[in-house]
């Protein structure tokens, strides 16, 4: 991407206090899942607590990341018409590949989407099936392009959920979504710190972070970041140090000498 946020702060509040502090005066909530073929991210983004953090911030509906065609078996779901169980062998008797498993299975995918839509009820929010479903070549620079355009995705977010306040478990660096749905906070959610310097096209280190998140969760660590792209309204009321603690060891945080430059 072109856009790179850099680290400037670390937050410390917990994770539940954070998010309902940092989203207060957010329309959207995006959950940048970082790489949910990771098991760390994934396994997080599947435990009810993150669920009912995100009710708890005032979220009424949560958007995920499956195509909006099996909207039909997230609604069953949800009115306990079928138990999670029997949502992800439904599941599978249409999903008969799994693209860009990684090292979670398709059982530990579909799992993580049954917990997020039944919790997404328990804690009183509607989950919504918003992937277009389009697939692209994205070995090609058009495939990719078409990949990252997120105008029918934001389409399908706002038709479902009418602009109420909402969370969106999705992909990261989608900065096209952030530049439709406004206000928004921006939430990427990675595996740790080193984690954050692998630039997903070039394989090479930067000083910055791939996309224009607000702020960053290390799911292995449990810490959190403010970037150079948070804003005053999100800031307000966090505890943020000036000085994060991955700066000595990372370059991915601001740099405070003359800046990294990495060898093309």
């Amino acid at each position: 991407m072109k856009n790179k946020a850099k680290i400037v702060g670390e937050v410390q509040n917990g994770f539940s206090d954070f998010i309902k502090t940092a989203t207060a005066s957010s329309r959207f909530t995006l959950i940048g899942d970082g790489n949910h073929t990771t098991p760390e991210i994934n396994a997080f983004l599947g435990t009810e607590q993150f669920m009912k953090d995100l009710a708890e911030a005032g979220n009424l509906h949560v958007c995920l990341e499956i195509p909006i065609q099996h909207q039909d078996l997230a609604d069953a779901l949800h009115n306990q018409q079928i138990t999670k169980d029997e949502y992800v062998d439904l599941m599978k008797q249409r999903v008969t590949q799994h693209n860009n498993a990684g090292d979670v299975s398709l059982d530990e995918t579909l799992n993580r989407m049954a917990t997020q839509i039944d919790a997404a009820r328990k804690y009183g929010m509607k989950a919504h099936c918003v992937d277009p479903g389009n697939r692209y070549d994205t070995s090609t620079r058009q495939g990719m392009r078409k990949r990252l355009d997120d105008t029918e995705l934001s389409k399908n977010i706002l038709n479902a959920t009418k602009g109420e306040k909402t969370a969106v478990i999705y992909g990261s660096a989608h900065d096209h979504v952030a530049q439709i749905l406004k206000p928004s906070t921006v939430i990427d959610i990675r595996k740790n710190d080193a984690d954050f310097t692998r630039d997903r096209h070039s394989h090479k280190n930067f000083p910055k972070i791939e996309g224009a998140p607000d702020f960053v969760y290390n799911v292995e660590e449990a810490k959190i970041y403010s970037t150079d792209r948070a804003e005053d309204r999100e800031i307000a009321g966090l505890d943020i140090t000036d000085t994060p603690s991955c700066i000595n060891d990372n370059i991915f945080c601001a740099p405070t000498s003359p800046p990294f430059i990495p060898n093309f």
